[in-house]
């Protein structure tokens, strides 16, 4: 049984995993470059520092990544900032193929470091904790003030 759940989630993966991530106009975020982008329907901004640190570190943040004293001083440290909409999915197979899909583009076109920081609050902590659960020799760290990690008591409230 196991063997037919396996291969059930790799179906959905699919075609997840075959969109490309398809950058958009070069907007600006508060001041700096940055790189707007789709994938399969989902929203995401990847922004770069002026100059880069050594080993080009990140923050992947489950939320979008918000002005204040925390992103200006990654920034300044030289960290990339980086999200992409997958709140809705509450970590499930589709938003964890998403993060996948991500992560491969971040690292392999955009030269970013192989062990991104996470961080998430909320529900958003689902995705990096289950990501981060999948991925353990992909990860620095995780960041995560009052995580939510038990979905079913959202569907429990609807």
């Amino acid at each position: 049984m196991l063997l037919n759940s396996a291969r059930f989630a790799w179906l959905i993966l699919l075609p997840v995993l075959a969109a490309p991530l398809a950058p958009a106009a070069q907007p600006a975020w508060e001041g700096r470059a940055s790189i707007a982008f789709e994938h399969a329907g989902r929203a995401g901004v990847l922004i770069a520092p002026e100059q880069a640190a050594d080993g080009r570190p990140w923050l992947w943040s489950a939320a979008p990544p918000e002005p204040g004293v925390l992103s200006q001083a990654l920034l300044d440290k030289g960290f990339h900032l980086a999200w992409m909409d997958a709140g809705d999915l509450y970590g499930n197979a589709d938003a964890l193929g998403h993060w996948d899909a991500f992560y491969a583009w971040a690292v392999s076109e955009q030269g970013l470091g192989e062990k991104p920081a996470l961080s998430g609050k909320g529900a958003d902590a689902l995705v990096l904790f289950n990501w981060a659960a999948q991925n353990l020799d992909r990860v620095a760290c995780l960041i995560s003030e009052t995580p939510w990690l038990r979905p079913q008591e959202f569907s429990d409230a609807e």
